[in-house]
């Protein structure tokens, strides 16, 4: 074992010297003042320091990096722009970080086909701006649109507010370029609609990292709608809130968007940005089609629900969703807080909301939930006090709710991934026999090697209960 430890020793102690001649200077961090910004992500938790974190600014570069590591038996660790809030891009000790934010090129666009080719480090939100004079959007929108990255939105399966409407990221991806853990080069799937074969493509999205590293992606785009609406329905309850929106769906129409904010969420982000919410739970919806379409929508929808605000103009819709889109800011500001992202049965919305509540006034703590009213998400931000005893005081209501909708029939993540925060949990929502599944597919990518370590599947797989 000793002699082993020093062979390890000697194969890290030159892979900086390695890297140094394949990347230029500014694409290879050393110094410990840069590696330690790169010791976490969203998830306020240090991790290991890394050897190294690299930059590269091309899929070759990527390559030559995972080939010298995997030649090592360094354990490497992919990162998009570090919003993941789950420590999924967290490194182990004398890993090395990869970094695809500098690779943020657009390389094409197909207005015809509605395809966008990208590299892994392009912005989400820039997708949608770079193809909006086409006619054309990018359907998945998580809340951290403006920041994080095509790449990390793979590796998560990311979605947003009109997942039920366009669906997850699984569903826009036609094709990517990966470099799996060897540092063998690949592309899986095709841009066209119905390409043969088993959709290898498929088995990234929410694997996050663990079976290569992302280059460049062809991403299939939507078309935008002529116009939209969106309307504020005032509501006594969350519980209400979701009865107009199920009473909504029932109708047959399904929003781009549609967001349930409770009590004390509205408190909270009118405390921080002033939208003119009225006090009490709303209802966010927004809609989209031509003119006619929309009108016959909203004389549908106002006469089950007293609709208070109707925007019309793209500036009145957005000051409409700006309260709830500062969600986080408004949290920050509150104080420390654990933010969840745990999903239930839409008919359980209700039950799960209010679940929530219960659990956090069970464990002595301040509670206010979100929910896409779309897909079933639970936005719920748990307050603590701080310091060690009040995460572990939040991290074990956050748990509790996790659990409680996974044993609804929902999930204990449905935005943010699994990563090191909640991979202990997946007992809770998976058998002994569906986890081994999942471990013999990453082993089948990985073979001898070490990508992301330590993350999403817990260390021994025991049945949920």
């Amino acid at each position: 074992m000793r002699l082993l430890g020093r062979s390890r020793a000697r194969n890290r102690a030159g892979l900086a010297a390695a890297l140094a001649r394949q990347l230029p200077p500014e694409a290879l961090a050393l110094s410990d003042v840069a590696k330690r910004a790169y010791e976490r992500d969203g998830l306020d938790v240090a991790g290991g320091r890394p050897l190294a974190v690299v930059l590269p600014e091309c899929a070759g570069q990527v390559a030559d990096i995972v080939r010298e590591c995997h030649r090592r038996g360094v354990p490497v660790v992919p990162r998009g722009a570090g919003t993941c809030r789950t420590g999924g891009a967290m490194p182990p000790e004398g890993s090395v970080v990869v970094s695809t934010t500098r690779m943020r090129r657009i390389l094409d666009l197909d207005a015809v086909a509605g395809t966008i080719r990208v590299e892994a480090g392009v912005r989400n939100l820039a997708v949608s701006e770079r193809a909006r004079d086409s006619g054309w959007f990018y359907a998945p929108d998580p809340s951290s649109r403006r920041t994080c990255t095509i790449g990390g939105n793979i590796a998560t399966n990311a979605g947003g507010a009109g997942a039920l409407r366009h669906g997850v990221t699984v569903n826009h991806l036609a094709s990517v370029t990966v470099i799996l853990p060897d540092g063998e080069v690949a592309t899986l799937g095709s841009a066209a609609h119905d390409a043969a074969g088993a959709d290898i493509a498929a088995l990234l999205c929410g694997a996050e990292g663990q079976l290569g590293i992302v280059t460049e992606a062809t991403l299939r785009l939507t078309p935008r709608p002529p116009a939209t609406r969106s309307l504020l329905v005032a509501c006594e309850s969350a519980g209400a809130a979701v009865d107009t929106a199920l009473g909504i769906l029932r109708l047959g129409i399904v929003p781009l968007q549609m967001d349930i904010m409770d009590r004390e969420a509205v408190a909270l982000c009118e405390a921080f940005s002033p939208s003119g919410y009225p006090d009490g739970a709303v209802l966010l919806v927004q809609i989209g089609g031509i003119p006619e379409e929309l009108r016959e929508a909203i004389e549908r929808i106002s006469n089950i629900a007293a609709v208070s605000t109707i925007a019309t103009a793209s500036e009145a819709e957005a000051s409409l969703w700006r309260g709830r889109e500062a969600y986080y800011g408004a949290a920050m500001r509150k104080g420390p807080f654990l933010a969840l992202d745990c999903a239930v049965p839409l008919g359980d919305l209700a039950a799960g909301l209010a679940g929530a509540r219960v659990l956090a006034l069970s464990h002595g703590l301040d509670c206010a939930t979100f929910a896409h009213a779309t897909d079933g998400t639970i936005h719920a931000f748990i307050f603590h006090e701080g310091g060690d005893s009040g995460r572990r005081r939040g991290n074990a209501c956050g748990d509790a709710i996790r659990v409680a909708c996974a044993r609804m029939g929902g999930t204990i993540s449905s935005e943010y991934g699994i990563g090191m925060e909640k991979r202990a949990l997946m007992t809770a929502q998976f058998t002994a026999e569906e986890l081994a599944l999942q471990r013999r597919v990453v082993d089948a990518f990985q073979g001898a090697g070490d990508f992301n370590p330590g993350k999403v599947l817990p260390p021994i797989a025991e049945a949920a209960e």
